[in-house]
């Protein structure tokens, strides 16, 4: 439970986020912001004509966008 007073609340276009990646995500987001692994929600959208993310995507978590 988050009980902080920041939380981060990211949304996804993206047909799935498995468990690993968002984990991966999460403790990403929290590195850099200082927020806690606990306060940030990921959620993705149902997609059939988006891609995939799949933990094993090289580099996708150093990507500039």
């Amino acid at each position: 439970a988050c009980d902080e007073d920041k939380a981060i609340l990211l949304s996804i276009d993206n047909l799935e986020l498995n468990v690993p990646a968002a984990d991966d995500f999460r403790k990403h987001i929290s590195e850099v912001t200082g927020v806690s692994e606990d306060c940030i929600y990921i959620h993705a959208t149902h997609s059939h004509t988006t891609p995939f993310i799949e933990k094993d995507a090289e580099g996708v978590l150093e990507q500039e966008y």
